[in-house]
């Protein structure tokens, strides 16, 4: 633990030597953000994002295209039609062999027998209703997200901006890409390529605002007396 502690602390002091880091950070501070908390979310955040693009792409999460989803409906729906025909075969069924296998049935062992011919039965429309979901909640999670894949980075970095607009009542995307930026070069490995999404102050206003288009983080807090000023 007190090893941790003191990570942390060198990571904070490295992150505040970086160049504007310390400007934004106040500027945030000042808007309503604890810094404490800000440093600290800050840091983990981009500790998380630096393993997972030190990890291979291969192993990283992303999300499913329509292709890959309407392949394994199909492959589903085709499984469920393969299962009736096994269900009807009157050597190889699965209710012929238990029935074979359970005779003579007490009634207690009878229940147990009709039950799993409810289970034989049922077992290619519930695939098919899986499959027909599977299809629906990909629609349904696209229409949140947008056409772009949806990624770990993307998800932490709204997360980070949803913070500082609770707090502040606005994104302030320029400190927080100095942040971010900032604390990547302290967290991640000598030489790591700087993430798109923190290149510019753009990249994360477009994030934010592609966000709230596709309904994928809340809407924001009108209450906020900055956001009832008149300009």
């Amino acid at each position: 633990m007190a090893r941790a502690q003191k990570h942390r602390e060198g990571e904070t002091v490295r992150l505040l030597k970086q160049p504007l880091a310390k400007e934004s950070l106040d500027k945030l501070c000042a808007a309503g953000c604890d810094r404490e908390f800000l440093v600290r979310i800050l840091l983990a955040l981009s500790t998380l994002i630096s393993f997972d693009l030190s990890t291979p792409r291969n192993s990283r999460y992303t999300f499913p295209s329509g292709k890959e989803l309407t392949k394994l409906s199909a492959e589903i729906e085709q499984l469920a039609t393969r299962i009736e025909h096994a269900n009807a075969d009157p050597i190889v069924s699965p209710a012929v062999v238990l029935d074979a296998l359970t005779k003579p049935r007490v009634p207690e062992a009878e229940r147990a027998y009709r039950r799993q011919l409810l289970v034989y039965r049922a077992l290619p429309e519930m695939l098919r209703t899986y499959a027909g979901d599977l299809r629906k909640s990909h629609n349904f999670v696209l229409r949140r997200i947008g056409p772009k894949r949806f990624s770990f980075e993307r998800h932490l970095v709204l997360q980070f901006l949803e913070y500082v607009v609770d707090q502040t009542g606005q994104p302030h995307y320029e400190p927080v890409q100095r942040l971010l930026e900032s604390a990547f070069r302290v967290t991640a490995d000598e030489g790591a390529p700087l993430p798109k999404l923190f290149e510019s102050p753009d990249a994360l206003k477009q994030l934010w605002l592609r966000s709230e288009k596709y309904g994928f983080r809340k809407k924001p807090d009108t209450s906020h007396p900055i956001l009832k000023l008149k300009l």
